[in-house]
């Protein structure tokens, strides 16, 4: 069992909760919580802020356990766009002056990477990330590495007319082609988009413009 699974069954023992009620303190499902104390998955941001408060610990020690760096703070992450599928814009990044920014933990395997926050509208990706979500993304650029298949990328895709429509798919490999998926119960937002030679007719590029390594989601109480 991982550290941080470990903690999260931890505290609901102490709390004397099974999974179905430890769940319901704090608004996801019970398959969620077995997933996080299996170590299958792990909580997102704003599920971290709600346990460490439970816990009666910073967000840093609940996620990286008591041991952890003094100088270990939380970082200010820009939200400058938004990305939602159908939606053609002629510029991703908003206006300077609508920007807002959210606190976010350094990210553990790129802490010296300079992120980027964009809001997910709609629900083409709505499986993994709900519409309201902020998706904290890194440029390719500034990782110099190229995409990986099964990563979740940031995708461009510029018309002749010069608008823009970004959105968030899982990039995957079928017969030896790259596509990128769309992971939504949305019947309208379930085909996938051939990377290379399947641009529509008035699609002119398809850029992966960034990797997403991380999501927030305003943990919002039930009442």
């Amino acid at each position: 069992m991982n550290p941080l699974a470990q903690r999260i069954k931890q505290l609901r023992k102490s709390r004397g909760l099974n999974q179905a009620e430890f769940a319901e303190l704090l608004g996801v499902t019970q398959p969620t919580v077995s997933r996080w104390e299996l170590g299958k998955s792990e909580p997102e941001f704003d599920q971290i802020v709600a346990l460490a408060d439970l816990a009666g610990e910073t967000p840093q020690q609940f996620a990286f356990g008591q041991q952890v760096n003094e100088e270990l703070t939380l970082q200010l992450v820009f939200v400058v766009g938004a990305v939602q599928a159908g939606h053609w814009v002629e510029a991703v990044e908003w206006n300077r002056d609508e920007w807002y920014s959210v606190s976010l933990p350094p990210h553990p395997q790129y802490p010296e990477i300079k992120r980027f926050g964009l809001e997910v509208r709609g629900p083409s990706m709505n499986r993994v990330f709900p519409e309201g979500s902020v998706v904290e993304c890194i440029r390719f650029e500034d990782l110099g590495e190229e995409p990986q298949p099964n990563d979740y990328v940031v995708v461009e895709r510029h018309r002749a007319d010069g608008c823009i429509e970004a959105t968030v798919k899982k990039l995957v490999v079928m017969d030896d082609e790259p596509w990128l998926v769309p992971e939504s119960d949305h019947p309208a937002f379930q085909r996938p988009i051939k990377l290379r030679n399947g641009h529509e007719d008035d699609v002119e590029t398809v850029v992966i413009a960034g990797l997403v390594i991380g999501s927030y989601r305003p943990f919002l109480r039930r009442r």
